[in-house]
């Protein structure tokens, strides 16, 4: 039996929130879910056919099975720095609403793709659509939708993800595979969007993450991978959802980061140019599992402070830290999502959402490491 995540309802006063500005001295915004509790039960369950049926419970739960607390006092430096920074400035919005957009991000580090149930809950509404996308996303991959297109409007939804042997979903509904999943297919239900997240005027993005499990899915370093509740029969699967800016200053790139790895600790992200002797830069603080940040966006540097794109590179941090446990070039990045450096001009503002595994820690051969998926958020 499939265990599931707590009813919207319990959320909807933090969702009837979203783009709201956080308290001045944080410059992180968390995620758009918010438990129905302080237990940290706010996780999925998944449900594997690949040899048995094995269920378990996921996701560690604060923030909508996120697993993550939100972090105090987050900073940002707006100069080249080997330590925190400055102290960070008020959270604003990013301006005047428009048109809900949605963009999914495959965040589920232990299978190669992923197809998506989107059903109104707890009616079932779209219960009858083929699961999205027809060929699955692939992991660290995003890809816009419109929210017209994939979500019953005026209801709560119930997002689940499915993986494993997908060429066995296709040509059926959603309803027929959750209701008997094909030999080979893995489902879990994540927690409730409620019905206003659709209709807020913010750019959201929505990251299914941490992992689904299955019986070839262990190793020494599956942890790493997942998570520390994760087992081959303890899912881990969850949700993030954040709204990140639709704008950008026209004399610089901006940045935001999105925290949906399960794996990664609360973290410091820099960003050191691909010049020589080029110092890191602080570009978010303090950055906890189902937030994004900073808000405002980080945009201190132009392109011609950048460098060379494929001598550039990210890093994690523990908050604080010089030493950085991971590092990762922005070209490879870029060029996943389909840019390059021609992209990558002033006026351009773009979010990182990190994914995977642990920093630092090489992926098995079933799971994937610590990277990050590109959007781009303005123009």
């Amino acid at each position: 039996m499939t265990r599931e995540a707590p009813n919207a309802t319990a959320w909807a006063a933090a969702v009837a929130g979203i783009g709201v500005a956080l308290a001045a001295g944080c410059s992180n915004r968390h995620d758009l879910l918010a438990a129905s509790d302080s237990s940290g039960a706010g996780g999925a369950a998944a449900t594997t056919t690949s040899t048995a049926t094995t269920t378990g419970s996921a996701g560690g739960g604060g923030y909508g099975g996120a697993g993550g607390q939100p972090g105090g006092g987050g900073t940002t430096s707006s100069s080249a720095t080997g330590g925190a920074g400055g102290a960070g400035g008020s959270a604003v919005d990013a301006g005047p609403p428009g048109p809900t957009t949605l963009t999914i991000v495959d965040g589920v580090a232990d299978y190669p793709s992923v197809r998506l149930c989107l059903i109104g809950h707890p009616g079932g509404e779209n219960g009858d659509a083929p699961p999205w996308p027809a060929g699955g996303l692939p992991f660290a991959h995003a890809e816009a939708v419109d929210v017209t297109d994939v979500i019953p409007a005026g209801v709560d939804v119930r997002p689940t993800v499915i993986a494993g042997d997908l060429a066995k979903t296709l040509g059926k509904t959603c309803s027929a595979i959750l209701a008997a999943p094909p030999e080979g297919v893995v489902t879990a239900a994540l927690p409730v969007v409620p019905r206003s997240a659709f209709t807020s005027g913010k750019s959201l993005v929505m990251v299914p993450m941490g992992c689904l499990g299955g019986p070839a899915h262990v190793d020494a370093s599956m942890k790493l991978a997942c998570g520390d509740a994760y087992g081959p029969d303890a899912p881990t699967a969850s949700l993030a959802l954040v709204a990140v800016y639709h704008a950008a200053d026209p004399g610089h790139v901006s940045l935001q980061v999105v925290h949906a790895d399960l794996a990664l600790p609360m973290v410091d992200v820099r960003v050191t140019p691909g010049t020589d002797g080029a110092a890191p830069w602080q570009v978010a603080s303090s950055l906890s599992l189902g937030s994004v940040g900073p808000v405002p966006p980080f945009d201190d540097l132009d392109q011609v402070a950048y460098g060379a794109l494929d001598k550039a590179f990210l890093s994690t941090h523990a908050p604080g830290d010089s030493t950085p446990t991971s590092a990762t070039p922005i070209a490879p990045l870029l060029a996943q999502a389909g840019l390059d450096a021609t992209d990558f001009v002033d006026g351009a503002g773009f979010a990182l959402v990190a994914i995977g595994g642990y920093p630092g820690v090489q992926p098995a051969p079933w799971w994937h490491g610590l990277t990050y998926a590109v959007i781009r958020t303005a123009p």
